[in-house]
């Protein structure tokens, strides 16, 4: 009987060996990743069944194999990004895709002066066309789907941090663009809007002048309480951003006078008022700080001498004026002493060069 035992317990251990064996070389029940993080896989809609098989055979343990099998059991390909973890079998992997379990990417809505530009850098993470959604932010009909015009589009992002699907589409990439907008104003700044008597408009085109000027908070809110000044009285505003923006001239950092005689609604040193729309994406701060802004008697600012990106701020040009001339003093002087330090280095440069 012992033998009989002995004999029946080597069968089922040979059976069991067997087993073990087929099972790991089909990789079906034993954990499929192979590296000990999360490893994401990419599916577009044109994939077949084994084009995704292939796709995985390169982060995940057995070749195409195990997952064409279980394909056999049906698979209908849902494009998306899936995130494979080091613990997940061939099974877990196979039903996720198969019920379109997919992992969201991280979406960096930033504040950008050029469209083009913010269009590529904020959907670097998503499949949809970047060449696609910028036609489209110009064209009216588009924009008017999202109670905007190609001139006030901008102003319907919010920059944060969103959670979207890789695979979304313009529209509800849009869709969720607008809802952000919607949740941000509803209730408290839209109230804020009425108090001040601006239109939620008008805030957002200022709010773009503010974030260009400085990121310090509470001087946004007194640079905010200048324009608003200027307003008020009939001025013009002024503002260098501005001319910026009309003069297309995203690389300088000093503006000249021929770009303050440029000839664009878009430019305040021509035209009083707000411009025709933002003249970038307003930061979420200087929304905040146009709606609350201080209310002072300044109606000019000007950058401090000591470069610290803060500003003096005058209730008349005499004030004004002798700020000025103390902060384009130090701009001279830090140019002279710049190029003294450029002409030094060319210099030191050609002696230790190789003599011919």
């Amino acid at each position: 009987m012992k033998s009989k035992k002995y004999i029946l317990l080597a069968v089922l251990l040979v059976i069991g060996y067997g087993c073990y064996k087929l099972v790991k070389r089909s990789g079906i029940f034993i954990n499929a990743n192979e590296t000990e993080n999360i490893v994401y896989v990419y599916i577009k809609p044109t994939d077949t069944p084994h084009d995704v098989a292939v796709k995985l055979s390169r982060i995940c343990y057995g070749g195409t194999k195990p997952f064409d099998n279980l394909c056999k059991a049906g698979y209908e390909v849902k494009p998306g990004r899936y995130g494979i973890n080091p613990d997940m079998t061939w099974v877990d992997i196979f039903r996720k895709l198969k019920k379109g379990v997919q992992d969201p990417v991280e979406v960096n809505i930033r504040s950008e002066r050029q469209l083009d530009k913010w269009v590529e850098l904020s959907t670097q993470n998503l499949a949809l066309s970047h060449k696609e959604l910028y036609r489209l932010l110009q064209d009216e009909t588009f924009c008017q789907k999202y109670d905007c015009t190609p001139t006030s589009i901008m102003g319907l992002f919010i920059p944060g941090q969103y959670e979207m699907y890789w695979d979304c589409t313009i529209d509800e990439f849009m869709n969720d663009m607008k809802v952000a907008h919607d949740l941000f104003w509803e209730g408290k700044r839209e109230a804020k809007c009425k108090k001040i008597g601006m239109s939620k408009d008008d805030v957002i085109t200022l709010a773009s002048i503010i974030t260009q000027e400085t990121n310090d908070a509470e001087e946004q809110a007194m640079m905010a309480g200048v324009y608003i000044n200027r307003i008020n009285i009939g001025m013009c505003l002024q503002s260098c951003p501005t001319a910026i923006y009309a003069n297309q001239a995203w690389g300088v950092n000093r503006v000249t006078d021929a770009m303050t005689r440029k000839d664009s609604p878009y430019n305040t040193y021509i035209y009083k008022g707000l411009p025709p729309g933002p003249i970038c994406i307003p930061t979420a701060q200087a929304i905040d700080a146009v709606l609350g802004y201080k209310k002072h008697d300044y109606i000019y600012f000007c950058a401090k001498e000591d470069f610290s990106g803060k500003h003096y701020f005058s209730a008349t040009f005499k004030e004004h004026d002798a700020h000025a001339k103390k902060y384009q003093a130090a701009l001279r002087e830090w140019m002279k002493k710049k190029k003294e330090k450029e002409v030094a280095e060319a210099a030191a440069s050609a002696q230790s060069a190789p003599q011919p």
